[in-house]
Parts: structure tokens; C-alpha cells; sequence
């Protein structure tokens, strides 16, 4: 089609030079452009706001552990006064380990040597 007829028929809405038409179809373009957009960032927040939910829960759920590892700690030392025969031998994050108590110093044996007096004719204690 060439510009010169366009100009006289400026009632076909088919017409490719026909600028009011432009106009709508650019209009058109540009909205389905806007409802993209929104589109594309609504779903950027709810993929936003889930990774943060996650990392809340995440983080909710570390510090529950460390509750409970507290918490098992604090039995482990009442189990352990009370009896008196346990104590923590060592902590990982996830548990506590218990063992025997350590025994005390070593003593120093003492070899006991029993003498007869009688042998010599005395008599023990007199």
C-alpha cells in the first residue's frame, strides 16, 4: 500500500499507515509489556518472600536444637550430680556423650611387709 492512499481512506482500521491504528497497537504492546512486568514481580516478591520464610524457619528450627542440646546438657549434669558416677566426656553439636568419672589421682601403692617378732623371741606388744 503506498502513503498517498492511506491518506484518502482514513477510515481502514486494517491499514498498516493508518497512525491512529499504530497507536492503538503500540498502546496495546506497551500494557501487555506492563502486565508482564507486574507479572515478573510478583513472582520475584512470592519467590522473595518464600526464600525468607524458609530462612526463618531454618533459622526457628537451629535454635530449637540448641535448646534441646542445652537442654540435654543440663539433664546430663543433674544425672550426674545425682548419681555421681557420670560425667560428660565430651559435646558434639548434635549429642552429648557421657562416660565413666575419671578416676582420681593415682595412689601410690603401698606394699605392706608383716614382720614376725616372734621369730626373734619378742613378743608383739609387750
Amino acid at each position: 500500500m503506498k502513503e498517498d492512499q492511506c491518506s484518502q481512506c482514513s477510515q481502514c482500521s486494517q491499514c498498516l499507515c493508518n497512525s491512529s491504528w499504530f497507536e492503538e497497537e503500540e498502546e496495546e504492546e506497551e500494557e501487555e509489556k506492563k502486565k508482564k512486568k507486574k507479572k515478573k514481580k510478583k513472582k520475584k516478591k512470592k519467590k522473595k518472600k518464600k526464600k525468607k520464610k524458609k530462612k526463618k524457619k531454618k533459622k526457628k528450627e537451629e535454635e530449637e536444637e540448641e535448646e534441646e542440646e542445652e537442654e540435654v546438657s543440663t539433664r546430663a549434669r543433674t544425672r550426674i550430680q545425682a548419681s555421681g558416677e557420670l560425667k560428660v566426656v565430651w559435646r558434639s553439636s548434635d549429642s552429648v556423650f557421657l562416660g565413666p568419672r575419671a578416676p582420681s589421682r593415682p595412689r601410690p601403692s603401698i606394699t605392706m611387709v608383716v614382720v614376725d617378732d616372734r621369730a626373734e623371741g619378742r613378743r608383739h606388744g609387750s
